[in-house]
């Protein structure tokens, strides 16, 4: 078998495997909303005075909205938790709007609804009219999709695949022979 073609399959399986040890060991647990108060689908007699969402991970920023609520100004973060003050009018379905960015930068948005009885019982209380998803305000990440390529990515990806096929191509090179070399 050539030389070169044995340099080439041994940097590709080199390469191969350093991807696979990197994603295997190099990225963190995926971060995830684990308690809320009030719960998601929860039926409570009395309305919150307050929203608190507890991730598995500490947060740098977060944005929090509830439907048909006034909130009581902005989000209080204290390691893994976000606290917001809220004032909810009466019996109704409510739901409660999030996006959240962690400390190495994984973002999470989701939506949990409860509902405050009429103390009627299940029947009224499904009648309530449904609630509207809150509008999370446009920095809380409106501006961007998840899971998207972005153009930066897609460069950094364009050129490490440039290199390597530069390096696979050099190896693969035939050298010319100096006389009386066999």
């Amino acid at each position: 078998m050539n030389r070169a073609v044995i340099i080439a399959g041994g940097a590709v399986l080199a390469c191969v495997a350093a991807v696979l040890v990197v994603l295997a060991l190099g990225r963190p647990p995926d971060a995830a909303l684990s308690t809320s108060s009030p719960a998601s689908g929860a039926r409570m007699p009395a309305a919150p005075t307050a929203i608190s969402l507890t991730f598995t991970a500490p947060l740098a920023k977060a944005h929090l909205a509830v439907s048909s609520a006034a909130t009581g100004g902005t989000p209080v973060m204290l390691d893994h938790t976000v606290t917001m003050p809220v004032t909810i009018g009466g019996a109704g379905r409510y739901v409660v709007a999030y996006h959240v960015t962690t400390m190495d930068g994984s973002e999470l948005s989701g939506s949990l609804p409860f509902t405050i009885s009429t103390g009627a019982g299940d029947r009224a209380d499904a009648a309530l009219p449904a609630p509207e998803l809150p509008e999370l305000p446009e920095e809380a990440g409106g501006a961007h999709r998840h899971g998207e390529l972005s153009v930066l990515t897609a460069a950094v990806v364009a050129v490490n695949a440039a290199a390597g096929l530069a390096v696979v191509v050099l190896l693969l090179r035939r050298r010319p022979r100096s006389p009386g070399t066999p």
